[in-house]
Parts: structure tokens; sequence; C-alpha cells
């Protein structure tokens, strides 16, 4: 996420401005610079210390710049929708590759450099939404963030990270374009279609995208430039819509009458002004897209109607499911689209594969059961998202297939066709995939490659699973983390290429619709991302266990035009690869290989270019799939039997415990050789916590010695410090010469339970408990209190403690200030060591009392000054 802090930096060091003379002003969250006169800062010329002074007129309320348009020649070509942005490229083709800009509302904007800058704001309002600004009083946002239509504060996304080219024909050329394409595309304003458009992502009817694309079948318009118009459509699926598209071209539809266009877009407005003319008159194409009749509701079995289904005398809910991996019964099941079918009214009708204890197709929704064929369905599947992993989809495909055709059994309706899956011989594919990994890397023990092996077939049954750990590939540059990312994302279930660039949606998204292997490359990295770092580190905080989601707020856009908010739960659990060069916040929930650096040896760098073309890998997943149907109940089994010992429990154990009972399987032999990686695995995992626990505590003593805490007000019920991770790291940085990472900071002290509120970078943790940690793990030093706490002062305690009744924590310590003159955070300490240290007891009622260390330790002290007294009469004698 962009620090405000860091906004004026890059304004100052922004090298397009520098290299072509641009002028820039600051602006807020609501997209303007906050001043009066803003415009009269195109016209001077800057310097940093102008920057800089603009900068402070607004200070922490910028969240991001502006070039001028029209200063140096900077045009901003602003296409609203994404259709146009889309058009432009395919025209200007390689003319596009300038510096590029996406909005926070989904929009485009491409900069460029002219000799002759202007407006042309024509289309501003009607297709194709394009603002080309080139006059001095306009500034375009090229850095920072701005509010979208949900009011959410949002980033600008650099999508073509280039200089802006200078191109005199550019605008012109554009110009013409433009018109070209509102001409073509006129039926895009009548009022009926033009009232579903008024956003740069659009909800958009079965019966509406009909329509539309009858007009632009009935023009002639190239399929492409009708495909990407449906970009508009938040639910855009290009190949659906292409599929869609083709079969209203090759039926040669026509333009839909106006009748049916009031109905398609329920317009109930005046047609006035409409700029389609003639109405139906000269119409008299027949409409080829009759909407079905209504429901009779007393002709539906009531059965029907309810979400809850009897079955054996009880009732239950049919499991929901949209994604293409997902368990019934401790029984895993894989499903996709497959190619849509069109029905002859148009309509383009969903088709869904599925592959697991049965095998087959069907229509979207589509129901069956894991038992038999005949039973109620256990689980409805709908909008199953084609799998993006080409290789995944095709094994799930040719899965189906097969067993289609080798299996006796059959059932067909209208709705399905399916079959049970008949086992198949798939040889040694866990021992034949740990000699492969041997093949590819050096690892330094041998059980880290059935590890490994383990962790690969596990993310085929992961949805089986309670938690899945995180396998963290740790080694420096060059070691060959990125092999073994090569390899997991060849062999493990729908793995994403590498990911080191995403946006927050595309990445929730990805997760929701295709439960994927993850694959995260330069992780360390990645958590510093100013775009994604942040959810990156929400989703590696619950995303091990089954069930974990991260809430965010999400608009949503009526049929009706109108807009409404909901909290969305976006589920964040998924098998995940990470490679990082050092330790990570996800360590603690993740399976930690080292791979070390080689030297001397290149027979690995070698091997590398051959895992391109090695045929090892052609049907791997194939065999992956078919050996987890086969031996997943018996992985189960083990699942269950393995139980926490003394030393493996709590979070390590949900951590290895899936790869635990896959080994139990797939490597029965290895099982103990497992058990003792893990002991030592385990132990250095304690002692780097500890070490690290121990590093964030310095800190604070420091802190609290050099009275640098600052007072956390009434952020808790008791008293408390506000800690931020700015100030542990600098005082790190200051004491040890190094700091530490923000991640690591928060799981120190979530270990420590010293954290009472937390927000961004910052935690509440209440005083006492800070000092009777800080005591506990050794840090006394910081108290100085051993010179205050002398015989006397235990004398005088005990004395106060005995003398008094119901004697508060607050009244003894002004009490013992009449005695012994010390101010009082002094006194505060001496009363912490004493009750650290057992000499003073706090009943329920929270009065103090003598412990019998006391009362021990003020008898000695009695009878050694007895001692001293019968000492010195000796001595005089």
């Amino acid at each position: 996420m962009i620090k405000n802090s860091e906004i004026l930096e890059e304004a100052l060091n922004d090298e397009n401005r520098i290299k072509n003379g641009l002028n820039i002003i600051f602006v807020t969250e609501e997209k303007h610079p906050g001043l009066n006169n803003w415009q009269k800062h195109a016209r001077e010329e800057q310097y940093e210390d102008q920057i800089k002074r603009l900068w402070n007129k607004r200070g922490t309320n910028n969240v991001g710049y502006s070039y001028f348009t029209g200063v140096g020649g900077l045009i901003d070509i602003d296409f609203d929708w994404e259709w146009s942005y889309h058009l432009a490229l395919r025209k200007f083709a390689d003319r596009m590759e300038t510096r590029t800009l996406k909005t926070p509302n989904g929009g485009y904007r491409s900069l460029f450099i002219v000799d002759n800058p202007d407006d042309f704001l024509d289309f501003k309002s009607k297709p194709p939404h394009v603002e080309i600004h080139g006059k001095d009083t306009h500034h375009v946002i090229v850095y920072g963030k701005a509010k979208d239509d949900q009011e959410n504060l949002k980033e600008y996304e650099v999508v073509k990270d280039t200089d802006i080219l200078k191109d005199n024909k550019i605008l012109p050329e554009m110009i013409e374009f433009l018109k070209k394409i509102n001409e073509e595309c006129k039926f895009l304003e009548y009022k009926c279609i033009a009232s579903k458009l008024k956003r740069k992502k659009n909800y958009l009817t079965q019966e509406q995208r009909t329509s539309i694309g009858a007009f632009f079948a009935a023009e002639n318009i190239d399929i492409e430039t009708a495909t990407n118009f449906f970009r508009t459509c938040e639910d855009f699926n290009y190949e659906l819509t292409k599929t869609h598209l083709s079969y209203l071209y090759e039926k040669e539809f026509k333009h839909h009458t106006c009748e049916t266009l009031k109905k398609n877009f329920s317009w109930e407005g005046t047609c006035k002004g409409c700029i389609r003319k003639n109405g139906d008159s000269s119409r008299k194409n027949k409409d080829q897209n009759q909407a079905p009749e209504g429901v009779d509701i007393s002709k539906i079995d009531g059965k029907n109607l309810f979400q809850i289904t009897e079955k054996n005398g009880k009732f239950y809910s049919p499991k929901d499911v949209s994604t293409p991996i997902f368990e019934v019964n401790n029984e895993i099941n894989f499903a996709s689209a497959l190619k849509p079918q069109i029905c002859p009214d148009g309509i383009v009708q969903k088709t869904i594969g599925i592959y697991g204890s049965k095998s087959g197709y069907g229509l979207d929704p589509m129901s069956f059961n894991t038992e038999d064929f005949c039973a109620l369905p256990d689980v409805n599947i709908h909008d199953v998202k084609q799998i993006k992993n080409d290789d995944q989809q095709r094994t799930i495909e040719k899965c189906i297939q097969e067993a289609l055709k080798n299996s006796e059994t059959v059932q067909k309706s209208p709705q399905t066709v399916l079959t049970k899956t008949p086992n198949a011989d798939v040889g040694d594919v866990p021992n034949e995939i740990c000699d492969k990994l041997k093949y590819y890397i050096k690892l330094e023990e041998p059980i880290q490659y059935f590890i490994i092996s383990c962790w690969i077939l596990g993310t085929y049954l992961f949805p089986n699973f309670a938690t899945y750990g995180y396998l963290i590939l740790s080694g420096e540059k060059g070691a060959g983390k990125g092999t073994v990312l090569d390899l997991l994302y060849k062999m493990c279930w729908n793995a994403t290429k590498k990911q080191v660039a995403i946006t927050e949606a595309t990445l929730f998204r990805m997760i929701k619709e295709q439960l994927p292997t993850m694959l995260i490359d330069e992780y360390h990295r990645v958590e510093q991302n100013h775009g994604i770092g942040s959810s990156i580190v929400s989703i590696i905080e619950s995303g091990y266990e089954k069930g974990g989601v991260v809430p965010r707020n999400q608009q949503i856009n009526e049929p009706d035009g109108t807009k409404s908010y909901e909290i969305v739960e976006f589920p964040v659990y998924c098998p995940k690869a990470m490679a990082t060069r050092g330790q990570v916040e996800a360590d603690d929930k993740g399976i930690k290989i080292i791979i070390p650096k080689l030297f001397g040896d290149d027979r690995y760098a070698k091997r590398k270019k051959e895992l391109l073309s090695d045929h090892f890998m052609d049907n791997i997943r194939e065999r992956i799939i078919k050996w987890i149907l086969i031996n997943q109940q018996q992985i189960m089994v083990e699942y269950e039997e393995i139980k926490p010992t003394k030393d493996l429990n709590g979070r390590e154990f949900n951590v290895w415990l899936a790869p635990m009972a896959i080994c139990n399987v797939a490597f029965p032999d290895r099982s103990e050789e497992m058990l003792d990686f893990i002991g030592k695995a385990i132990f250095k995992n304690r002692d780097d916590l500890s070490e690290k626990e121990t590093r964030v505590l310095t800190a604070l003593a420091h802190m609290y010695q050099n009275k640098r805490l600052e007072d956390g007000g009434k952020k808790l019920r008791n008293p408390s410090y506000l800690v931020k991770n700015s100030e542990i790291t600098n005082t790190l940085t200051e004491l040890e010469g190094e700091g530490i990472h923000h991640g690591q900071i928060r799981s120190a002290l979530d270990n420590l339970k010293m954290i009472g509120k937390r927000e961004q970078g910052k935690y509440y943790i209440e005083k006492e408990k800070l000092i009777r940690k800080l005591y506990e793990r050794g840090f006394r030093q910081v108290f100085a209190v051993a010179e205050h706490v002398e015989e006397d002062v235990l004398s005088q305690t005990y004395i106060i403690i005995t003398k008094h009744e119901n004697l508060d924590k607050n009244s003894f310590i002004e009490l013992l200030m009449e005695i012994i003159p010390l101010n009082e955070q002094k006194l505060q300490e001496i009363y912490n060591y004493l009750i650290f240290e057992g000499f003073i007891e706090v009943s329920p009622d929270g009065y103090l009392e003598p412990s019998d260390l006391l009362r021990e330790t003020v008898e000695q002290i009695y009878a050694k000054e007895k001692l001293d007294i019968v000492e010195k009469a000796v001595m005089k004698m």
C-alpha cells in the first residue's frame, strides 16, 4: 500500500516529469487538489522547492499527484470503458505502448506527448465513452490513490510501465477512430439500452446481452469487437461470450424490435428523443428471442420450493458447490466447465464435467450423489468456471472421457450423463515423483524429497483436511528455489504460475473460483509490495485452515441500476508454496525446506532445461488424480488415527498432519524418518521463535528504560502503552545494527500474549503485562530497583502491610513514599519487584497481603540485626 510519506519522494524522482518538463499538483482522496486557483500552478516553472511547498499546503491529506495536461505537450486519453481501450490496442498496436494506468474504477488512461495538445470531449457521456484532455486547465492523476464508485480508497495501477511516447498523429487519428466506433454502434445510444450501460462495469441479463449481440450481428460488426464490448459486464467470460455471439452471427440475427427491447431492458421511460428512427414500423424482422412464459405457481410441486430435503427421515441441505475441487463425505471430486451448448432460442446453456466417485457431465446447475444414482442429491454444482491451468483442464476432461468409455454402468437423463468411475492401474506414482525431484534438485536431507512428494499429492486432497500447511522454500539467490516452483507447477493440483504482482480483486477471485495451488515467488518482496502485500498477509493469516476467509465490503449493482453494499467473505483456504530468501511471517504455518546453493556442481543447472520437454510430466496429473481416488480412503483413516503428542501438538501438529497421513500410505517405510525430521524442524523453529521474541522484548525493555513508550490512553480497560512497528524496528537497528520485519514483530507479540488491541502497524499493550513479561524473561536490569530494595524496604513493607488492613496498591505506594524519598515511578518499580519476587500477594479483592517469603526474610533480617549488635559489642570489649 502506498504510504503518504512516499508520495512526495515519488513526485520529486518522477522520470517522466523530469524528462518532459511536466508540472504536477497533489490531490486528495476526492481526486481534487483541494486548493483555490490550483490551475495557476500549471503555468509556473516548477522546481523541487516549489513542489515541496505545494506538498506542504495539504500535507497528510495528499493521497497522490497529477500531471497537468497541455504542459510539455501532454495529452491524456481516458478510456472509461475497457472495451474502448481494447479497440484502441487492436487499432494502434505498438503505438499504444506508452505509459498507461488503470484507474480505481477500472478505466484506462494512456498518456502521450504531442506538439498541439487539445481537448476532445464529444464522447464523454456516450459510446465509446472516451475523453481526451490536452488543455492546461485539467489534471490527470498518475500516482497514488482515489475513491472508487463504492467510496473505497484504491490505488492507480500502472499497466504499461514505460516512458510517455511522443506521437503527433495520435490525437487526430484517435478522434477519427472514436467517431467511427460511435457511428457503427449507434444502437448503444438507444434510450432503453443506454439505461443499462451507465457505469464502467454493468450488470446485463442474458436477454439484454442477446439483444445487444443481435445488433452487433445485424450491423455486421466484426465478432472480436462485439465480444470485447461485453468487457463492460462485471462477469465477462471471453470464451462463453464469443460462443454466444458466434451463434447469433451464424443464425444472422436481426435488430430486435422496440417492443422486444422495452421488455428485455425493462424500459418504462419515454422514447421521445431516442435516436432510433421510425420505431417498429420500418422493422419487419421477426423477434427471435421471445421471453419465456411466466411460471404457474399452482402447478409446481411444493417440495421443490425448499432448500432443505428429507432423506431417511432426516432433513438436510444439499451442499452448494461452484469450485473445481470439492469433497463430499471425505471423497474428493473434480469439476470444470465444458463447452457450452446453444439452445434454439439463442440462449447459451452452460455444461459441467465431473470426475470422482462418479464421472460424467450435465447441464448447469447439476445435482448428483456419491452413493448411488437413485438417492437424493448430496451436491448441487453450479457456475463452475473453466480451470485456468490448461493442462489441468485437459486432464480432467480426459479422465471423464476415459471413465465414460471404460465403465459399464451409465446413467442418462435429459440433464446428466454419469457413470461410476472404474479404478485404474497407475503404477508407483509417489516414488516416481520422488525420483523426479531427486533428478532436478539437490536437497540437504533425503527425507525432504519424500516430504515434498507428500505435499504435492496432498494438493489433490486438501479439501478433506482441516489444515494444509504451506510449503516454504528458503535459500540464497540462485539456490534453485525457482526450479522447485517449476516442478510444483508441473505436478500440483491446478497450480498457478509464479505470482509476484497481482491485484487484490484478482487474487481473491482466483482463490474463490479456482481453489488453486498458489505458487508465490520472492515472498519476502511480495509482503512489502505496496499494491498486494497487505492482501497476501491477510490471506496467509487465515489461508492454511479450512473455512478461512477474508472479509471485504463489496458493491452490488442491482438489475434495476441501484447500488447496494454487503460484506463478502472471500475463502482463502488452498495449498500455497512460497519461495523466499529468509525468515517470513508464514514460517510457523508451514513446512520449511532449505534449498542449498551448490558450488562447482552444474548438473542440476543443466538438467533444468530438460524440464520443459520432460515426457514424465505429460500425464502425471492424470496419474496422481487416479492414485488419489484409489488411496484417499486409507489416507483419511491414517489422518484420523494420528494423534498429537507431548512434543508434536498445537499448530505444529496441524501443519504436519496431512503430510504424515499421506506418508503412511505412500511411503510407509519412511514414516519414522519423517517423524525424526519433524522433531528437529520443530526444535529449530521454536528456537528461532524464542530468538524473535527476545529481540522484540529487548527493544521494548530499552524503550521502557529510556521513557520512550507512548501512553495508550483509554484504548484498553487497564493502563497501556502504544507501541509501533517502526519504533521497535528503529530501536533494534540502533541497538544491534539490524531491524526486524513487522510480521515477525506481530508474531512475537502474539506468541507472548501481550497484544490488548491492534491497529495498522500499532499495538496496545497493558503496562502491567509488559512489566511482568520483561521481568519473567530476565530483563530485570531495566527496572533499576536493586539498589532501592534493601533490607529496610522489606522491613518497612512488612510493617506497612501488617499495620494497615484492606490496603490496595495505590495506598501502599503513597505510604511507602512517606518513608523512602523516591519518585512515584521508582516506587512503582519497587512495587513490581515485590510482586514479581513473591514478597507481596494480592487477594481476589485487590488487597495486599504479606507472603510467607516476606515473613521469613524479615525474620532473617531481624536475626541478623541482633547478631550485628552482639558483634559490635564484642569488638568494643
